[in-house]
């Protein structure tokens, strides 16, 4: 498992394995984009998708929702990226 996901886990207290899960669940879909975000600064969409078993465009998609929630202050999400570059 990458060391976003790993990482991700140990803060949120949810299992690797549903983080990349296919649940539906507000949570999850939250981390997912966020993890999606992260490893995006680090390597391509595809290769990202790979990890997150989640499509190019699913990555991109959540990138730039990501970068939409950064740009209102939302505070979940601003706090989950603090919380990942902090621990």
């Amino acid at each position: 498992m990458n060391d976003v996901i790993k990482r991700m886990s140990v803060i949120t207290g949810f299992d690797e394995s549903d983080i990349i899960s296919d649940f539906r669940y507000s949570e999850y879909v939250e981390i997912r984009r966020v993890c999606a975000w992260i490893l995006r600064k680090e390597m391509t969409s595809s290769r990202a998708g790979r990890i997150l078993n989640r499509t190019h465009a699913t990555v991109l998609y959540s990138e730039q929702k990501v970068n939409d929630l950064i740009s209102i202050n939302d505070s979940l999400t601003l706090d989950l990226i603090l919380k990942f570059y902090t621990f």
